[in-house]
């Protein structure tokens, strides 16, 4: 919610366009972090069933060093932009519609 209300202290409220753009906002900001943590999550559990194959994991800390000794800084953001085309829309919407109750 962190960057809802720093987007509402520069964009502002009160119409649909910018409570769209609030939650736009909002989305872009929090997926710096949680995106990694998804990356990560979903490779713990995809080990679980692949635990033959080469890299596989046993915790959380041995999928974060993986990734980042296999495919660099950018493997915590391969589903970024997929996520993005999903969720910056949705929370767009959402925000304009909780701003209009």
């Amino acid at each position: 919610m962190a960057g809802a209300e720093l987007s509402k202290e520069t964009l502002g409220e009160g119409t649909a366009l910018t409570d769209f753009a609030v939650g736009m906002n909002a989305q872009l900001l929090a997926s710096i972090a949680y995106i990694p943590r998804d990356i990560v999550v979903e490779r713990c559990a995809i080990d679980g069933q692949l635990k033959s194959q080469v890299g596989s994991t046993a915790s959380s800390a041995a999928a974060l060093r993986t990734i980042l000794s296999a495919e660099g800084l950018a493997g915590f953001y391969r589903a970024f932009l997929p996520h993005q085309l999903v969720w910056v829309p949705f929370n767009g919407i959402f925000f304009a519609a909780l701003g209009k109750l």
